[in-house]
């Protein structure tokens, strides 16, 4: 069950936390909810950027949302509320045992994403098209060893850290990044691992 924020400082006031030793190896799996994309409104100069994405790729070349297929429409949706969850994990839940900017390069590679789904290959030509396709699973497979590596390190916290609070807000990063693994290959890694370990 997610702490509330606003407890945080009242968090070293003793051994009142009941954490009830929460190190689960294997967490449970739960659905994860996906908010509306809603394409940001492009500037005047056709070199523009997508206002909520830090990437470079102009939107001349985005495909617009109306010719994109429910797949790519549906990944954009899920690549957005991932962005966003991680950027906000740090101010929701703070802790100096997971320092502002862990998420940073997660965040960053959730956002090629978007802008491959967006982009999509230049033109229908058989190498631009397989070209794109490597290129993306290069992406995912960067983002998915990177969003192991968040878990991994709050993972690590709540499980041995010393302060009890600290131990609490990494449970709510934990819970966070399993919501949003959900299906994903590094999240099914972490339960095989942590599963040899139990074994």
């Amino acid at each position: 069950m997610p702490i509330d924020s606003n407890s945080y400082a009242n968090g070293n006031s003793g051994g009142s936390h009941s954490y009830a030793n929460k190190y689960q190896s294997v967490a449970p799996e739960t659905n994860a909810s996906h908010s509306s994309w809603h394409s940001p409104a492009p500037r005047a100069q056709s070199s523009s950027t997508y206002s909520n994405a830090s990437s470079s790729q102009p939107l001349l070349n985005q495909t617009p949302t109306s010719s994109l297929s429910a797949a790519q429409q549906n990944n954009i949706q899920a690549l957005n509320h991932q962005r966003t969850a991680l950027e906000n994990l740090s101010g929701q839940f703070p802790t100096a045992a997971i320092p502002n900017g862990s998420y940073s390069k997660a965040v960053n590679l959730t956002e090629k994403r978007i802008t491959q789904e967006q982009a999509g290959p230049s033109g229908r030509n058989p190498v631009a098209q397989f070209k794109h396709r490597q290129e993306v699973k290069k992406t995912e497979k960067e983002l998915g060893k990177e969003m192991k590596n968040v878990y991994r390190q709050a993972e690590n916290v709540q499980k041995n850290g010393t302060n009890q609070t600290d131990k609490n807000r990494a449970s709510n990063h934990t819970d966070t990044l399993l919501t949003l693994g959900k299906g994903q290959s590094w999240l099914k890694e972490v339960r095989h691992e942590n599963s040899k370990k139990d074994g």
